[in-house]
């Protein structure tokens, strides 16, 4: 079975560019293919670089799970919510998400987000926005795995370069099945999309 999984994974991979490709991802992930994997996954897009790869679970450091790609890419989440990216380009280096993770679990409430990111010099660059949090609504769940029908959070947040804003599908259980959350002005926002749990 862990070849299979290893197969899909080759045969996911990466793609980049346009939609169409994007789209030749999500039409190989069939409910037949996620049924027969065994390990956690998740699908990341990043339309604004026009990339989109699956990742597999290769790391948990007390409640934050790292997520790989093939060739290296790593993304770190705590409880659905991204607090560090490795192998973009131009990554967040650490994050401070305690107040998101109290927002999303009342579901509304205002919290302040602090992250650092390179500068270019070996050195690190702190950055904050302050957020609002709240619901949406419901609405029929349109990913690829997860309840019939999630409720969606959209998280607006302001600071001196601008404004942010991020959705997160949340099933019953508080479990985030989707998300949209912007990462870096040079990478824009990634869509997270959970494959398998």
């Amino acid at each position: 079975m862990r070849y299979l999984v290893v197969c899909l994974a080759l045969l996911v991979g990466c793609a980049s560019g346009t939609n169409q490709e994007v789209g030749r991802i999500r039409a190989a992930l069939t409910p037949a293919r996620i049924a027969a994997i065994d390990v956690p996954m998740v699908l990341v897009e990043a339309p604004d670089i026009g990339v989109a790869a699956t990742l597999l679970q290769v790391g948990r450091n007390g409640d934050v799970i790292t997520w790989q790609t093939r060739d290296g890419v790593q993304l770190s989440v705590r409880a659905g919510v991204i607090v560090a990216t490795r192998g973009f380009g131009h990554d967040v280096m650490s994050s401070d998400t305690s107040g998101v993770q109290r927002a999303l679990a009342s579901r509304a409430g205002t919290h302040r987000r602090v992250w650092s990111e390179p500068d270019g010099d070996f050195g690190l660059v702190f950055r904050y926005v302050d957020c609002v949090m709240g619901i949406v609504g419901r609405h029929r769940n349109d990913g690829l795995a997860g309840p019939p029908m999630v409720t969606r959070l959209r998280e607006v947040c302001d600071g001196p370069d601008g404004t942010i804003r991020n959705w997160y599908d949340v099933g019953p259980d508080g479990f985030i099945w989707a998300s949209s959350q912007w990462v870096t002005p040079q990478i824009g926002s990634l869509q997270v999309t959970v494959v398998k749990r």
